[in-house]
């Protein structure tokens, strides 16, 4: 059964729900699979949807933003150069 459905809050991230939010959250005509999504680069996300989730205070919807509160994009820049190798990409 899933978690949702025993009141288990489910939060899903990564690239697929960061360009398809609609669809995690139910909005596209499908079921909802989610009760937040968390955009982009969780890591400055993550510790406010915990403190509002222990709150039972869920936003649907968190992204990372910047001073202003505009939102703050991940860098498309390569990843560092691999071990053994002299231009970045995949090993």
């Amino acid at each position: 059964m899933p978690s949702r459905a025993v009141g288990v809050p489910v939060v899903m991230g990564g690239p697929h729900v960061t360009g398809m939010a609609d669809e995690a959250l139910g909005r596209s005509g499908g079921p909802r699979h989610a009760d937040a999504v968390a955009l982009g680069e969780a890591d400055e996300s993550w510790p406010k949807i915990v403190e509002d989730a222990a709150r039972n205070k869920l936003k649907e919807v968190y992204a990372p933003v910047d001073e202003f509160g505009q939102e703050r994009k991940p860098t498309l820049q390569p990843y560092p150069y691999s071990v053994g190798r002299d231009k970045p990409g995949p090993v």
